[in-house]
């Protein structure tokens, strides 16, 4: 399966960490912002990276969001915007982590799995029922 896993900038050091896991378990993965610097300024280089993202979601067959509490989020907040484009695009959704305030997490078609494990055992899973 090809996987976009969508965070906090702030997050991209774990999320790397995750997808060498998801990677080892023969998925494929679709965020390349995960590789990504944070040196964008101008509208020109900020609509490229959009447009890249927006490209991987749409590769995607399924959109995991890394969602946690912890220190104030950022003012930019792409990773809610991926969220509602995968849901938009009736692409297979997964939150790891905590529901937030969010209204959205609360969807009944958005899958939950508490800790990274939890999705892990998930994917295996759907492995073993499409062989």
């Amino acid at each position: 399966m090809k996987i976009y896993l969508a965070g906090r900038f702030e997050d991209q050091f774990p999320l790397r960490e995750v997808s060498y896991m998801l990677i080892m378990q023969k998925h494929e993965i679709a965020s390349t912002w995960l590789w990504s610097d944070d040196s964008y300024e101008t509208e020109k280089e900020k609509a490229s990276i959009a447009l890249k993202d927006y490209r991987d979601i749409i590769a995607c067959d399924i959109l995991v969001l890394y969602s946690h509490l912890g220190e104030p989020l950022p003012t930019r907040q792409a990773h809610s915007t991926e969220l509602g484009l995968a849901l938009a695009m009736g692409k297979r959704v997964i939150i790891v982590g905590v529901k937030t305030d969010n209204v959205f997490h609360y969807l009944p078609s958005i899958e939950y799995c508490p800790t990274w494990g939890n999705l892990m055992q998930l994917l295996m899973q759907d492995c073993i029922i499409k062989e």
